[in-house]
């Protein structure tokens, strides 16, 4: 017989008794979350791009054995 272990309903469950969760519904929350989506779409961009940059380096490199 199998037996399923759901740590995140443990970890949640926790943390409600101990009162340190708690929904992101306000509009400050809602804002820092919009703020944060939009500094990591940058970081992404920017990520994507040196990425290919190196590749292109890369594959311009002539190694000599």
């Amino acid at each position: 017989m199998i037996i399923r272990i759901n740590r995140t309903e443990e970890i949640r469950n926790r943390l409600q008794k101990e009162g340190k969760s708690r929904y992101l519904s306000s509009p400050s929350d809602i804002q820092g979350m919009i703020r944060m989506n939009e500094e990591l779409r940058g970081l992404r961009r920017d990520f994507i791009t040196k990425s290919k940059r190196s590749e292109i380096s890369a594959a311009q490199t002539i190694l000599n054995a």
